[in-house]
């Protein structure tokens, strides 16, 4: 088998560069996808914390309803019956 010349060892090299780019590129894309997506983790750890202080907050509303609701009607039932 014959050396390759010189002009075949230069296109050789030049795809090799040309592979590299596209390599490069697709790294590029690969860490910006990285990126993007701890952002959304970051921002869905958020979502969650604050969710989970919106269900405390409610489950207080709740309870507070649950007593208050019967004292307004008792309340008023007793108002109304000395009219």
């Amino acid at each position: 088998m014959a050396e390759p010349s010189t002009r075949e060892l230069y296109d050789i090299i030049h795809e090799m560069r040309v592979e590299i780019g596209v390599m490069n590129t697709k790294m590029d894309f690969v860490m910006d996808s990285k990126k993007t997506a701890e952002r959304a983790e970051a921002k869905a750890d958020k979502a969650l914390q604050k969710t989970e202080e919106l269900e405390k907050r409610v489950s207080g509303i709740v309870k507070t309803a649950m007593w208050a609701i019967p004292l307004i009607i008792t309340i008023a039932g007793i108002i109304l019956s000395n009219f």
